[in-house]
């Protein structure tokens, strides 16, 4: 019984050092970087008038390190299991209100509101454990009778981080 343990505590050490080895080792005995790098922030570039569910697409990229952020869709698509960062700014455009949500394959993170009466700007924060290859995106909401809402294209913008990544 005791043996059997000690073997699979081994056997997960064993493990860990091999993944270890894979990300600091290459075949030369050339060093490689351990923590992989993943960040974006993107902008809207114009204005743009919303209607139910739509996602809103930040096509002008700042910065895409790690090249998980796709301005063709407004869909970041985590490239590894970890834990990461969102956040969302937004105003909106006569003439009224704007509703947006944040989601997760299909799953809403956080909600935000901005009027435009007001010039008050609109803010979504998430931090959420993703795994490889789920969907992070702005979309309108869907709750509710809301009609469609136009975002201001010069103050909309969409960032993203991994602060740990799981092995």
């Amino acid at each position: 019984m005791i043996l059997g343990n000690l073997k699979s505590q081994l056997n997960e050490a064993i493990q860990i050092l091999s993944e270890t080895s894979k990300l600091v080792g290459g075949k030369d005995g050339g060093t490689q970087h351990i923590v992989q790098t993943v960040g974006f922030h993107a902008q809207l570039s114009r204005d743009v008038n919303l209607v139910r569910q739509q996602t809103v697409i930040f096509d002008k990229i700042i910065t895409n390190e790690g090249g998980s952020y796709h301005s063709n869709t407004g869909h970041f698509v985590s490239p590894c299991n970890g834990l990461f960062s969102f956040t969302v700014t937004f105003l909106a455009q006569s003439p009224g209100d704007l509703h947006l949500e944040m989601v997760k394959n299909k799953v809403v993170l956080s909600l935000g509101y901005a009027t435009k009466g007001h010039f008050e700007a609109g803010h979504m924060n998430a931090v959420v454990s993703l795994k490889k290859g789920d969907v992070v995106k702005v979309q309108h909401c869907i709750w509710g009778n809301i009609g469609p809402q136009t975002i201001d294209g010069g103050f909309g913008f969409f960032s993203g981080f991994l602060i740990s990544r799981y092995l």
